[in-house]
């Protein structure tokens, strides 16, 4: 059956025992998803660490923290997937992006996607390296803002293209250029996308030298 509200997921996800593994808010004096910095097309929930799109037009929305050099581990929730599209991307992003567009479209942005794919510059960089998404995935992303280097696993297992975060080598490249945020981009079909932005709420370990986005 078809979930049409963010209510009756909730609701769905509640029958199982999910409701609270994916709606639980972990740190909310934290780092979260910016209602500030974020599209009209993007509903934050869960304290503002979940991103739903609710409307059928693309929008990204960045965290309220960004940084210019150094580097930072967070960890992406797939709650519910949506369309195997560059609409549905989370990643990395600078701070002038246009907000109408999906992050991944510039050479300063990074993100994944829900078919596994790798986007950059508005191109398919790395076709279903992360293989298919699924609710409950959970998206690792180890950023080197100073080598322009970001690296992705999913449920904890090796880093994808022979990545070595601490190395600083593998993984996939990105131009920096001011400030970088995480961020995502969502676009209906209510998909979910939950961040984990502390330690307190990481479900795998960081890279020795990342630390939060806080």
């Amino acid at each position: 059956q078809q979930v049409k509200s963010i209510t009756q997921l909730q609701k769905r996800l509640d029958m199982f025992g999910l409701a609270s593994q994916f709606f639980k808010t972990f740190d909310l004096t934290g780092t979260t998803w910016n209602p500030s910095d974020k599209n009209s097309a993007v509903t934050l929930l869960s304290g503002n660490l979940t991103a739903v799109g609710t409307v059928t037009k693309s929008g990204t929305v960045r965290a309220t923290v960004g940084k210019t050099t150094g580097s930072f581990y967070q960890e992406i929730v797939v709650v519910s997937p949506a369309a195997s599209t560059a609409n549905h991307c989370a990643g990395v992003t600078n701070g002038s992006m246009v907000l109408t567009a999906n992050v991944g479209s510039i050479a300063s942005s990074i993100g994944f996607i829900t078919n596994g794919s790798l986007i950059r510059g508005n191109a398919n960089i790395a076709s279903g390296i992360l293989g298919v998404l699924v609710a409950g995935d959970i998206i690792s992303i180890a950023t080197n803002i100073n080598l322009g280097r970001v690296f992705f696993r999913k449920n904890g297992g090796a880093w994808v293209n022979s990545g070595n975060p601490v190395a600083g080598t593998g993984g996939h490249t990105f131009t920096p250029s001011g400030t970088i945020y995480p961020a995502v981009c969502c676009s209906g079909s209510l998909q979910l996308w939950t961040a984990r932005f502390a330690a307190t709420s990481w479900g795998y370990a960081a890279p020795s030298g990342y630390l939060e986005w806080v």
